[in-house]
């Protein structure tokens, strides 16, 4: 008798060939492990700040107002990236994707994809550290 491997798929199971679903196995795999590196080394990612109240650590009104303003002048430099600049943020900060899964979707090698987040994330900074007379 042949195993039967299925996935979830619009809240049914579906029938899926061995090696679709060993693929899948793998990618929530690496994911879960990046994710948990990621944690490790205290990386936050942006889309944990959306909707995030300082208030609820019971800080100041000060400190609400300059979690605000951090969050508007980040989001201000991300809108000034070119769009293949954005898809990258997009991606890898905003959906937690991992370098190799975006670079295999893109087609190209993770160490390009790891150089070109590089140069995105040091434009980021220069964009912040601009934003507002470099406040």
């Amino acid at each position: 008798m042949e195993d039967k491997y299925y996935l979830r798929a619009g809240g049914e199971l579906v029938d899926v060939p061995r090696e679709l679903y060993d693929e899948y196995r793998k990618s929530v795999r690496r994911e879960r492990t990046q994710r948990e590196r990621d944690a490790r080394n205290g990386l936050l990612y942006y889309d944990g700040w959306e909707g995030f109240n300082i208030a609820s650590l019971e800080a100041g009104a000060e400190d609400e107002l300059i979690a605000a303003d951090e969050t508007r002048r980040i989001r201000k430099c991300i809108e000034k990236l070119e769009e293949s600049e954005r898809k990258i943020v997009q991606a890898l900060f905003y959906c937690g994707k991992s370098l190799t899964q975006y670079a295999r979707e893109l087609g190209v090698p993770r160490k390009t994809l790891e150089y070109r987040r590089g140069k995105v994330l040091e434009k980021l900074r220069e964009l912040y550290l601009g934003v507002d007379g470099g406040r």
